[in-house]
């Protein structure tokens, strides 16, 4: 949706977005095993344009997206 490579959002969201910004964790402990915990991110719409504007500023730092690891 944002045209960027989605690791490296995530990666934005979860060192700059919280849930006051519109960025939420959602967890469903019944996808996996007793210890397992499978979760994703999610946004609403203020959430969205949060991401949108910390993009825009580690672009401008960064003139384009980080290189991650590939463990991420």
């Amino acid at each position: 949706m944002l045209e960027e490579p989605e690791d490296w959002l995530q990666e934005l969201a979860l060192v700059n977005l919280g849930p006051e910004d519109g960025c939420l964790g959602v967890i469903d402990s019944l996808g996996g095993g007793p210890n397992e915990v499978v979760a994703i991110t999610a946004f609403t719409d203020a959430g969205i344009e949060a991401l949108r504007e910390v993009a825009a500023d580690a672009r401008r730092r960064r003139e384009g997206p980080i290189q991650l690891p590939k463990y991420f």
